[in-house]
């Protein structure tokens, strides 16, 4: 994964230029060498290492615990932990898609040999250009990596002949982000531009414990990009809603919306968000299923209808949660626990 770090002046990577001029056609080269930047290396381990307060207990999980005797975890909570991984760190070598696209800030490495021999290190300005000597200035920034060669070969062709050339990608940009709602650290963010959503979730701690996990939104302009629920990545491997993120794009982490407690003879136990689960057989899904000593199909219920009447009893799988708890709109509460055949 891409790295992360805190809002604040980017670290710089370039201690020192050189420029070399060529005597076949004075084609200047500008390489910047990697520093030595512990300084700010230190102080972004701390940002990253800062320990994260845990989380109360919501009024729910109180409820569970009184009732129950046990206390819940929210599931999908301990992904994040109490601080930001330090693994978070800003990468520079991993390679580029070839749908990434150039802007302003990126470095492109060119090599051209044949009928001339020489190469260079050139960063995109703000207005998305380069300049090239003996060629002038080029726009590059809108291209993607994929197209990249064949248009700097193009415009180098206008000046040499019987030559070939090779395009990298240098050091990357940085783009700002802002994490807003119930995360544990919002604020804006300075990130590589090879980052994705579940990079600036790590960055800013997650969700909270009144954070949703269900509905993250990556908001860009007047619209939502993408409304990501995290229980795909957590219970089928599923990232493709992780989608890169641009320039001031807002990551919104809503309040959590209905939970269910699961409890008893199921595969793992915890505090559970809807979404579009319907029936209590989905519900023992996100739960990993029944253990092998539950038992049949019966399932003690309790619930909480409008923050105000308590209700116990027994259901079947195949009841429907909304005949349960009457309507999601009213934010239920419920508790389910599976009972075991040794009992």
């Amino acid at each position: 994964m891409a790295g992360a770090q805190a809002v604040g002046p980017a670290a710089e990577t370039g201690a020192g230029n050189r420029t070399a001029n060529s005597a076949e056609g004075g084609f200047e080269q500008s390489r910047q060498k990697q520093g030595d930047s512990s300084g700010d290396d230190a102080q972004n381990q701390l940002r990253r290492n800062d320990a994260i307060a845990p989380d109360k207990l919501t009024d729910f999980q109180q409820m569970v615990s009184s009732t129950t005797g046990r206390t819940l975890p929210i599931f999908g909570a301990s992904l994040f932990g109490r601080s930001t991984p330090s693994t978070f760190a800003p990468v520079m070598d991993i390679p580029v898609t070839p749908e990434y696209v150039i802007g302003p800030g990126d470095e492109l490495r060119l090599a051209v040999w044949g009928q001339v021999n020489q190469e260079g290190s050139f960063r995109v300005d703000r207005t998305g250009a380069i300049s090239v000597p003996q060629l002038g200035t080029i726009h590059v920034a809108g291209l993607k990596f994929s197209q990249i060669t064949e248009y700097l070969r193009g415009q180098l062709g206008r000046v040499y002949r019987n030559f070939d050339l090779n395009v990298n990608l240098g050091q990357l940009r940085t783009i700002p982000v802002f994490v807003v709602g119930q995360a544990r650290r919002p604020g804006s963010y300075t990130i590589s531009s090879l980052s994705t959503l579940l990079n600036a979730l790590f960055a800013s701690g997650g969700p909270t414990a009144q954070g949703s996990l269900r509905h993250i939104q990556v908001k860009r302009g007047t619209g939502t990009v993408v409304d990501f629920d995290l229980y795909d990545l957590l219970l089928h491997g599923d990232k493709s809603k992780d989608v890169a993120l641009s320039p001031g794009d807002v990551i919104f982490i809503p309040s959590i919306g209905p939970q269910v407690a699961l409890l008893g003879s199921v595969n793992n136990p915890a505090i559970y968000e809807l979404r579009d689960e319907t029936t209590i057989a989905q519900l023992l899904d996100l739960a990993g299923g029944r253990t092998n000593i539950a038992a049949g199909s019966q399932v003690r219920l309790e619930r909480i209808y409008e923050h105000a009447a308590r209700s116990i009893g027994t259901s079947i799988l195949r009841r429907r949660i909304h005949r349960i708890c009457r309507t999601a709109t009213s934010y239920p509460s419920v508790q389910l626990s599976i009972t075991s055949k040794m009992r």
